[in-house]
């Protein structure tokens, strides 16, 4: 997950989105994160039109709550990801 940041949250972001590892990317917090969204509306990472669109808007107190941790996919990593309908 990325939220604002600099040069590093940016460079991690973008290297997340180049090996296709899972990232969300708050790009209501802007600076890196922003950027890395970016990133990942042009190349989706896996994610859907909904996360994407979730990741964009500006945070407000329900966000937390569509925040799901699962993926067996990546070796039992936890990956943070949007889902809409959740919470």
């Amino acid at each position: 997950m990325v939220i604002g940041g600099g040069r590093s949250t940016l460079k991690a972001g973008v290297i997340a989105v180049a090996v296709r590892t899972p990232v969300v990317a708050m790009a209501g917090f802007g600076a890196g994160a922003a950027v890395v969204w970016q990133h990942l509306s042009r190349h989706s990472n896996d994610a859907t039109e909904d996360d994407l669109h979730l990741m964009g808007r500006s945070w407000e107190d329900s966000s937390a709550s569509r925040l799901v941790v699962s993926s067996p996919r990546f070796d039992g990593a936890v990956v943070t990801c949007f889902r809409s309908g959740q919470g």
